[in-house]
């Protein structure tokens, strides 16, 4: 048992690290521009990432989701772990229509991100509303910095309102949601492990994947929040989320049926976020910004292969150590 507790020690500070690290990579990558090049640039990064995350989802999280079968899994004798998968997708695409969004174009951090009392939103347009005194007053220009400007209670809950609105059809809280709550899930597998071997093998595969998650989430941070500070505490609290998540599964009974139920529900849920990451890292090139599409699909193989090598590879491992 000790062994087993210094193995999860130990798999814990790897998957930390290297989720710390791949947080950083965008940063770092933007900081060596100079060594961009004909393969090795954002879009050739993004589409390698795309197909890694296909394959993730096609070939680890969609297969053990269906592997086994769940209580509530079946609604009127129709089978409703398909709907699972496609309600992330409807629901990304819906918010991407509500938002104005075009589809498989993230948000781009501009002049459109507006802070509002210290807090960073999103925000499309800057509306323009009347106070009680019949004045028009910006969104963007709210401050109460210099001691005369003087906001009625109204006009605070409708900036209040206007935060909330968008802070919902932002696809961001979505899936740092998803994202901060599966590697607490993949924690929880981790931590009931009792075997250093099924533990080292899991292990292997989350390491293998991890790195693809932290891009995007990084990217995806990076579009929406424009303080540094927020910055650290979203990579912090990621790498910490499957620590946490082993610490939370030491604890638990191991084969408890809510448990396997709420982790294939998520990893359905997954599968659906990571099909639409995918696509939309896929799509998400402007026309101008395509230099060689043969290198943006050599890139999406090479990302698809490396994860379907490396998933194949733990399969194998984890079935001959039983």
């Amino acid at each position: 048992m000790t062994d087993c507790i210094q193995a999860k020690v130990i798999v814990g500070i790897c998957i930390f690290a290297e989720t710390m690290i791949f947080c950083y990579i965008p940063n770092l990558g933007s900081r060596l521009s100079q060594f961009r090049g004909r393969w090795l640039n954002e879009a050739s990064l993004n589409n390698a990432t795309s197909g890694a995350l296909l394959a993730l989802s096609m070939m680890h999280l969609l297969p053990e989701g269906f592997e086994k079968a769940f209580d509530g899994h079946e609604f009127c004798h129709i089978d409703i772990r398909g709907m699972i998968v496609a309600l992330p997708i409807l629901f990304l695409v819906t918010i991407d229509f509500l938002a104005g969004h075009h589809c498989g174009k993230n948000i781009q951090e501009n002049e459109n991100i507006q802070t509002i009392t210290g807090l960073s939103i999103i925000m499309e347009e800057v509306p323009e509303f009347r106070t009680q005194d019949g004045k028009d007053v910006a969104l963007s220009l709210v401050s109460t910095a210099d001691g005369n400007a003087t906001l009625t209670t109204s006009t605070r809950l409708e900036i209040l309102w206007i935060k909330i609105k968008q802070m919902l059809l932002s696809k961001a809280l979505y899936l740092l949601i998803t994202f901060y709550g599966h590697s607490v899930l993949e924690g929880v597998i981790l931590g009931t492990a009792v075997k250093d071997t099924a533990l080292y093998g899991m292990a292997f595969g989350i390491i293998a994947h991890k790195w693809a998650e932290c891009i995007v989430l990084t990217n995806t941070v990076m579009n929406v929040v424009n303080s540094k500070i927020a910055l650290h505490v979203y990579s912090v609290l990621f790498s910490l989320c499957v620590p946490i998540g082993m610490a939370f599964g030491s604890v638990l009974l191991q084969g408890g049926s809510g448990s396997e139920t709420v982790t294939c529900i998520f990893k359905l849920l997954a599968v659906g976020f990571f099909i639409y990451l995918s696509f939309e890292l896929l799509t998400g090139h402007d026309d101008n910004e395509v230099d060689d599409r043969f290198v943006l699909w050599a890139t999406f193989i090479f990302g698809a292969t490396i994860m379907s090598s490396v998933l194949a590879i733990t399969e194998y491992i984890e079935q001959k150590n039983g």
